[in-house]
């Protein structure tokens, strides 16, 4: 947990690491009683680590997310879920927002597709932030980055919503902003 929450020297070596490092806590939690608050420490300290700006990092602390988030109640889910939403659509840098859009992949790797777009109507709300004129740049490419995890995160059962999204993609193919357009890009694959 220390060692997650410290900053470190922005490299390849620290970063692999800090990987190593989650790999082990995630295979730790899953020997964790559903019940053990630890579960919950735990989750914080990788929420928090999603900031590091450096994929390689974010990807595999997803993934140990995703091993966490089904044993979690539905109010510390959906806890989770709006500070990802928030940090994806306001965040401040690149990485903030990025490692958001992972945690929200996370989230419906564990949790599924039901409690994530169904009860919590966030394709809607992506949608409405990239269809909104008045959105940010970061808004909106947060929305975008939103997209593209929850696609790979779904994997083919995202499919049927592909429809609903082709006016929302083609509009902010385009947009004037260039980080709106690669970040477009990057979710329509």
């Amino acid at each position: 947990d220390v060692f997650l929450s410290a900053k470190g020297k922005p490299d390849e070596d620290h970063d692999r690491v800090r990987v190593y490092v989650v790999i082990l806590l995630a295979k730790v939690a899953e020997r964790f009683s559903l019940e053990d608050p630890r579960r919950a420490t735990l989750l914080k300290s990788l929420d928090a680590t999603l900031r590091t700006p450096s994929q390689s990092v974010q990807s595999p602390v997803s993934d140990a997310m995703s091993l966490l988030f089904p044993s979690i109640s539905f109010d510390l889910a959906s806890s989770h879920l709006e500070a990802f939403m928030d940090r994806m659509t306001r965040g401040s840098s690149l990485a903030i927002r990025r490692g958001a859009a992972f945690g929200l992949g996370a989230l419906i790797k564990g949790r599924g597709s039901h409690f994530v777009i169904r009860e919590r109507n966030v394709l809607d709300r992506i949608c409405a932030v990239l269809q909104d004129k008045a959105s940010s740049l970061e808004a909106k490419q947060g929305g975008l980055f939103g997209l593209e995890l929850l696609a790979r995160s779904m994997g083919r059962c995202f499919e049927p919503y592909i429809v609903k999204l082709l006016d929302v993609l083609i509009a902010v193919f385009s947009d004037g902003r260039t980080e709106v357009r690669e970040a477009s890009l990057e979710a329509a694959q």
